[in-house]
């Protein structure tokens, strides 16, 4: 899906974007990991479990598809249990993915299933184009 020029600017600008969520939550870029493949793709460990399941870890994961989803920890190998998607945006501002968790911790009925995603259907050029609005100011 990208050319090799496309690969170093989108995992940088992707991990500056996913930087700033993660703080948002005060966690520091070691809780996060980016990758830019097929699909651009995001996880966040989040530091504290979901509230009505304590003993699983609770993270964040975002991709070029589906934009960000909740989720806890299944301990098996196998993905997250996506608990909720947020629907607004495939790249919502930092503190309206934070509002968004905030919210599912607290009404998880009220969101989006696995069932029901939302399909954000991006080119590497609207990729780009909403990451750039993220990425800091130089001069």
């Amino acid at each position: 899906m990208y050319n090799e020029s496309d690969i170093d600017w989108l995992d940088w600008a992707l991990r500056t974007y996913v930087h700033r969520v993660a703080a948002g939550f005060g966690l520091g870029p070691g809780a996060t990991c980016c990758e830019v493949a097929e699909l651009a793709n995001a996880y966040i460990a989040l530091a504290t479990p979901a509230p009505h399941r304590p003993d699983r870890e609770a993270a964040l994961v975002w991709d070029q598809r589906y934009g960000w989803a909740f989720g806890i920890e299944t301990y098996s190998g196998e993905d997250l249990l996506i608990l909720a998607y947020h629907t607004e945006k495939l790249l919502p501002e930092p503190d309206a993915v934070v509002t968004f968790v905030k919210s599912v911790r607290a009404e998880p009925e009220n969101y989006p299933t696995p069932a029901d995603p939302p399909r954000f259907d991006t080119t590497t050029e609207e990729l780009t184009s909403q990451l750039l609005t993220y990425l800091p100011v130089v001069g």
